[in-house]
């Protein structure tokens, strides 16, 4: 195994684990022990991990904004996705932005997009325009929820915070696509949230890389004809790409 996947597969077991033994990883990667050190070494070096007596841990969450570049395989296409949805923000008008990575990736590319109001869960969507002068942020309160590659603050009262507001645009992501199921994630304390986004706001739009298609998640969200415009890859399947087209709903594809 290479370096560059065997610290792919150690900081995703990180990730899951929050800590592990050199024995462990040693196991995982089917490397020797002197290279498991060594790759735990550059890990250390680049501040993704910190090395403990025996072993290593899962660094801070917020570290999660570095750690996405090298651990999600479909980081360059969320990257495309994030490009496209950027042509799409016009100066000053107010986007909500919600959880995920290619949502975060869509806040560090708009930075220089004049007036902007962004109204955001995503933590990282935060500390990605904390450096814009010309973006007004906006941080909706609620529980903090660590996930895998960003941290959101969402509870039942997060509703509440934001029903005063009515958008130009919303970007949300999921973690499910299926023809006959629908949309689907994983927390439900989404739901009533995305809920009440679809009812209020100009344009919503789905950001999916190919890789969320043919998957179900824990928590049905809404049926695959409801949300009205797709950004996603060339890559998704052949046969939700004619679904789209013949349904009415507006796909932009890379």
């Amino acid at each position: 195994m290479f370096i560059g996947k065997r610290e792919q597969v150690i900081l995703k077991y990180l990730e899951d684990n929050k800590m592990a033994s050199t024995s462990v990883l040693t196991e995982l990667t089917g490397a020797s022990i002197a290279t498991v050190r060594r790759d735990l070494n550059n890990l250390s070096d680049k501040g993704l991990i910190i090395k403990v007596h025996g072993g290593a841990k899962c660094s801070n969450p917020i570290n999660s904004l570095i750690r996405t570049e090298i651990t999600d395989r479909n980081f360059q296409e969320k990257k495309e996705i994030a490009l496209m949805a950027k042509k799409i923000i016009k100066p000053g008008n107010i986007v909500f932005l919600g959880a995920g990575v290619t949502n975060m990736l869509i806040s560090r590319y708009i930075g220089d997009i004049d007036n902007l109001m962004v109204i955001t869960t995503n933590i990282n969507v935060v500390l990605e325009l904390s450096a814009s002068k010309m973006i007004s942020v906006l941080l909706l309160g609620g529980e903090v929820n660590y996930c895998a590659y960003h941290i959101e603050t969402l509870d039942e009262y997060t509703l509440q915070a934001i029903n005063k507001y009515y958008f130009d645009k919303v970007f949300i992501t999921v973690d499910g696509i299926d023809l006959m199921e629908g949309y689907s994630i994983i927390s439900r304390l989404q739901i009533p949230l995305y809920s009440y986004l679809l009812q209020n706001c100009k344009q919503f739009y789905l950001v999916a890389d190919y890789s969320k298609f043919n998957k179900r998640a824990f928590t049905h969200l809404c049926g695959i004809n409801d949300i009205p415009n797709i950004i996603t890859n060339s890559k998704t399947d052949n046969q939700y790409l004619n679904y789209y087209k013949n349904n009415g709903v507006n796909i932009i594809i890379d």
